[in-house]
């Protein structure tokens, strides 16, 4: 599997320690997407090498997560992002046998994760590269007796996967990135 290259690798693990102080400090992680401007933007006063960081408001609905994504993705165009982290507070649940049946049968749950009585709270980075080049970890999101969240201070391992969605691989997949003039 290919894999980051060490700056990259700190560059996540960084914002990953900033975003698990936040979610202490503000009892809540604002979604974020970080874009690294590559050598060619277009955009006024990106410089290539640049973090370009993104506070995102996650619509309650499909329809405005995929203009969210489509906003996201032009966005990564024009600064001519060579590396996107997004990071999202998700629920998740762990499937039983019947789930994960409906799942691979359907390629859809049975219920919502959001819905589900069994979810867990997790944040979820995931990070790409062009190409199609994606990584990603979760961590549970732990509450003490006042409901204060927290998560483990150390992102466990990225794991390179083929991801989908509508914010998988935010940059372009297929390895060309598309002229803007």
């Amino acid at each position: 599997d290919p894999e980051l290259k060490p700056g990259e690798t700190d560059l996540v693990y960084h914002i990953y320690r900033r975003a698990a102080e936040t979610l202490a400090n503000a009892g809540h992680l604002p979604p974020a997407a970080f874009f690294r401007v590559g050598p060619t933007p277009h955009l006024p006063g990106m410089k290539p090498g640049n973090i370009a960081a993104l506070r995102l408001d996650m619509p309650g609905h499909d329809a405005g997560k995929d203009a969210l994504a489509s906003l996201m993705q032009e966005f990564a165009r024009r600064a001519d992002a060579d590396l996107a982290i997004l990071l999202f507070e998700s629920w998740m649940i762990k499937p039983n046998a019947e789930e994960a049946r409906h799942i691979k049968e359907h390629g859809e749950y049975l219920v919502r994760p959001s819905e589900h009585p069994n979810r867990i709270e997790i944040v979820l980075i995931s990070v790409s590269k062009p190409g199609g080049q994606s990584w990603s970890a979760w961590v549970e999101i732990s509450r003490d007796v006042n409901g204060r969240p927290s998560i483990a201070a150390e992102l466990p391992p990225l794991e390179y996967q083929q991801n989908e969605g509508r914010f998988a691989n935010i940059l372009d997949g297929d390895g060309e990135r598309p002229s803007l003039s």
